[in-house]
Order: C-alpha cells, then sequence, then structure tokens
C-alpha cells in the first residue's frame, strides 16, 4: 500500500528541519498536494501546491502564512491554476482554429483544387486574398471558427455594405464557402449560421451600347500622352482585358506586355498564357490600323523591353504602367464606359455584322470547348485565324471610319 503522509500540525510545521543533502519536502496529509518546502541552504520555508499534472506552484512562506492559512489557499488558487489552464488551451485551439488559420488552409485547398480538371483563374485566387486581407481577417480573424454566428456575420457584412454593396457580397459569399468548407473537413462543428436578409444585393445599372461608337473612340485623341492614346486605341480594336494589355501579378509574379511578344514578319501580337484569365496563350492577328499603331508606339517606347512602360518616378522605364491608369485615361477624356466594355462593344458589333458567333469566342479568349473536347485540341489559340483577321479588320476598318457600312 502507499506510504500515507501525516496530517501536519502547526508544532511540527514549526520545528521541522532540512536533514537531507537537498530541500527537502513533506506533505500535509490533510489536503491533497500541499507540502512544506525546507530549503537546504537558508533554512527557509515556503508552502506549495501541485497541479493536475504535477507540477509544484508556491503558495506562500512560511510563517507569514500558517498552516491553516495554506490549507484555506489551496482551492480558490487551483481555480485559478484550472483558469489560466483554460485560456491557455483557448489560445492553442485559436492558433489551429481560428478564422485567420482556416481561411489560409481554405485558400491553399483552393488554389489546388481542379475543377473539371482545370485550375482556379490566378485572377479569382487574387480576388479572394484581397478579400480575405482587407476586410475578413482584420474583422474575423482572432474569432475560433465555431464562434462566428449569425450576428458576428451580421455586424461585419453591415459594416461593409457601408462603404460598397459589391464588396458586402463578396464577403458574403467567399464567408460562406469558407465556412462550408470548414464543417466539410470536420474544423467547425457547429451548423452553418443562416446569411439570408442581411444585406440586399443592389441591383447594377445595365449597360447601354453607345449610340454612336465612332464619336467616343474620337476621345482616344483627347489626352496629351500619345502613349496613352495610342493604349486607349488599341484597347478599342482588340478588346484585351487591361491586365493582359498592360500587367498583371499572379502568385507575386509580375507579368507585362513586352516586345517580344511582337512578330512583324508575321504580323502577330502572341501573348502569353499567364497574362490570360484563362490561363491559354492567346494570338492577335494585326489588322493594318492595329500594326501602324504598334509601330508608332514602338517609336515611343521601343527603346524599353515594356510596350507600356511606367512614364515616371524611379520606376519610369524599368517597370510597366499598372492597368488602373487606362481606366483612369477613360475617365479623363470622357468615354461613357470602362475599358473591359470595349469586349463587350465589339463582340455585339461583330455578331450584328455578319461575323459568326464562334469566331468572336476565339477573339475575346474565350472557353470555347467542354473538357472532353479540350483534351483533343493542340494549338486552339492558333485556330480560324484567317476568319478572326477578317473580322478584327472590318472592326477597325469600321472604328477608323475607312469601312462603308
Amino acid at each position: 500500500m502507499p506510504r500515507v503522509a501525516k496530517v501536519l500540525t502547526d508544532l511540527a510545521v514549526k520545528n521541522a528541519r532540512c536533514t537531507s543533502k537537498a530541500n527537502q519536502r513533506i506533505n500535509d496529509g490533510k489536503v491533497a498536494g500541499l507540502h512544506l518546502i525546507i530549503y537546504k541552504k537558508s533554512g527557509a520555508k515556503s508552502w506549495r501546491i501541485t497541479d493536475s499534472n504535477n507540477k509544484p506552484h508556491t503558495l506562500g512562506h512560511y510563517p507569514d502564512m500558517s498552516l491553516e492559512d495554506a490549507r484555506k489557499a489551496v482551492p480558490s488558487f487551483l481555480a485559478i491554476l484550472h483558469e489560466a489552464k483554460v485560456q491557455e488551451v483557448k489560445i492553442a485551439k485559436s492558433s489551429e482554429r481560428g478564422f485567420e488559420a482556416v481561411a489560409e488552409r481554405w485558400l491553399s485547398w483552393r488554389k489546388n483544387f481542379h475543377k473539371n480538371g482545370k485550375p482556379p483563374a490566378t485572377s479569382l485566387i487574387d480576388k479572394y486574398r484581397k478579400v480575405l486581407n482587407k476586410d475578413l481577417i482584420p474583422a474575423l480573424g482572432q474569432y475560433d471558427i465555431d464562434d462566428i454566428d449569425r450576428k458576428v456575420i451580421s455586424t461585419l457584412l453591415l459594416a461593409v455594405n457601408e462603404r460598397s454593396n459589391a464588396i458586402a457580397i463578396k464577403c458574403k459569399q467567399y464567408l460562406k464557402m469558407i465556412l462550408e468548407w470548414s464543417i466539410d473537413e470536420e474544423i467547425r462543428s457547429t451548423p452553418l449560421p443562416s446569411f439570408k436578409n442581411i444585406i440586399a444585393e443592389k441591383e447594377p445599372k445595365p449597360f447601354v451600347m453607345p449610340t454612336d461608337i465612332r464619336a467616343e473612340y474620337l476621345k482616344c485623341f483627347n489626352t496629351s500622352s500619345k502613349v496613352m492614346s495610342i493604349a486607349m486605341r488599341l484597347q478599342h480594336h482588340i478588346f484585351l482585358r487591361s491586365g493582359e494589355l498592360f500587367c498583371i501579378k499572379k502568385y507575386g509574379v509580375l507579368y507585362s506586355s513586352k516586345w517580344i511578344e511582337i512578330d512583324w514578319d508575321k504580323k502577330l501580337w502572341a501573348i502569353e498564357s499567364m497574362r490570360m484569365k484563362e490561363q491559354r496563350p492567346h494570338v492577335i492577328p494585326m489588322t493594318a490600323q492595329v500594326e501602324s499603331l504598334l509601330r508608332e508606339l514602338h517609336e515611343l517606347t521601343g527603346h524599353t523591353e515594356f510596350l507600356f512602360p511606367a512614364p515616371q518616378g524611379k520606376k519610369k522605364d524599368k517597370a510597366p504602367m499598372v492597368p488602373k491608369s487606362l481606366s483612369k485615361a477613360f475617365d479623363e477624356v470622357g468615354i461613357d464606359y470602362n475599358p473591359h466594355r470595349c469586349r463587350t462593344i465589339a463582340g455585339e458589333w461583330l455578331k450584328k455584322n455578319g461575323v459568326l458567333p464562334i469566331f468572336v469566342e476565339f477573339l475575346l479568349a474565350h472557353q470555347t470547348a467542354n473538357q472532353v473536347t479540350q483534351s483533343y485540341e493542340v494549338e486552339p489559340h492558333l485556330y480560324f485565324m484567317k476568319e478572326r483577321l477578317e473580322a478584327l479588320q472590318k472592326w477597325s476598318d469600321y472604328l477608323e471610319n475607312t469601312a462603308q457600312n
């Protein structure tokens, strides 16, 4: 049988002396874990208590704390130790189950999740990252994933909605995706809270085709920057996305339009896959007008590697112009639509003027085949080049007012 400690008395505590070569411990047989430590060198005495992990903690020093006071102090002291342990576990739990940690794991999974054999577009991942960093993590980062309820969600979404309904809608969509994923992965143990009737999505204003496209196109000349004038005109002729025309950053790497992409002999402009939304290369056959604009641009920026280099500051000629410069230029000259709408305008005009929809889709660099068909395609970016050039030339002639219709 284990040896049972004697119940300490005041006299025994007073007369106790260290008789060993190290500090001596005398257990109290009345209160579990309570013991007296006698220090060999000084002979001083202290009261200690061991916790559930058998770790000692000092309660006080004898004779300032009597035997009776030490026994009375044990319950409250153990309660304090327990609460500290709970908080410690909570912090450790939060580091793994906190919203920020879970959101980062979700984003990592999303980057590598292939839907129908196709990875997500890097532009989409960039959107997730932007919303996470700007709104979701600052507001929810310290919450345990189980503690994010409707009240917490409402507070966040209503605050963001005051600034931007569009961003609030994105926050709502992405947060719901993260919470659903955390439930599927058995990280979150509580049901998905309701997102209904927190914020209403405002109806976007319908886009109205300009009555006179040429009049809008002519506004491209109303700028003092020759480079920007050419950029705006090229955007109308070949209707790329701004990041495809200028530059785009994906996974920390900057991809920009460079002069090495231009094949003057074949009259082709080949854009690498990483700059395209569908992550497939895109080749633009040059119309007479596009070639003329590119040659004019080459005289202005051909001394750099970029078609559109940064115009000023430390990055002048050493980095590409940022895409938002194009939107700003459209605004400054009073064009009634943003650069991306050039795609809608050109696509609609081409279809209405006899160009088959399949050719228009290739010109817009849209995905035109399902997964099975794609597996048999070798160089889809080179399909229908003759038809695409004819369509683009028809459009360029119209913009420059050299066509009959």
